[in-house]
């Protein structure tokens, strides 16, 4: 395995303290002055003798390193994902949008779901408005359209155009 990376902060910070704490110098770091880079190499390499046995030989830019360092140095830069585990997580809605709200702050999530509440708030009402609109109906000789409208009937209308006159000359 051969990895390379060019390191800027924070990552560089975290990898340097990762290399003081196992006794490496970080400046190892700083091969080139204009760029900060660090190459990660591990081989694996079957021992010479009888038993089979495998060896692992790392190294952090070119210096010999024991595999915890490189463990240590490389899992805050790197992340493993178990395929099986991703797919079955990204098929679901829920999951999906948890992933996404990981990059979104607290107080505007919160400021969603307040929205998301005055919008139901208002989805109601409207349901009730328009449900009272429905119950407003014509007289009952009106609303089939079958023979002549009775008198008391036309009086209601009369009473109904004489009151939206008003409303329209009152300024509403």
């Amino acid at each position: 395995m051969n990895l390379v990376a060019n390191l800027h902060e924070p990552h560089l910070s975290v990898v340097s303290s990762s290399l003081k704490q196992f006794g490496v110098d970080p400046e190892i770091l700083y091969k080139d002055q204009s760029k900060c880079q660090l190459h990660l190499t591990r081989t694996i390499q079957r021992t010479g003798d009888a038993s089979g046995r495998m060896k692992t030989l790392c190294r952090i830019n070119g210096k010999h390193v024991s595999l915890k360092t490189l463990r240590c140095v490389a899992s805050p830069l790197f992340t493993r994902v178990d395929v099986a585990t991703a797919s079955a997580a990204l098929a679901r809605p829920t999951s999906r949008l948890m992933m996404i709200d990981t990059g979104v702050s607290a107080e505007l999530k919160q400021a969603c779901v307040e929205c998301k509440n005055q919008y139901e708030k208002t989805k109601k009402r409207r349901r009730r408005i328009e449900k009272d609109l429905e119950e407003r109906i014509l007289p009952v000789g009106m609303q089939r359209g079958n023979g002549p409208v009775s008198e008391e009937d036309m009086e209601i209308l009369s009473h109904w155009i004489f009151e939206l006159g008003e409303l329209q000359h009152s300024g509403y």
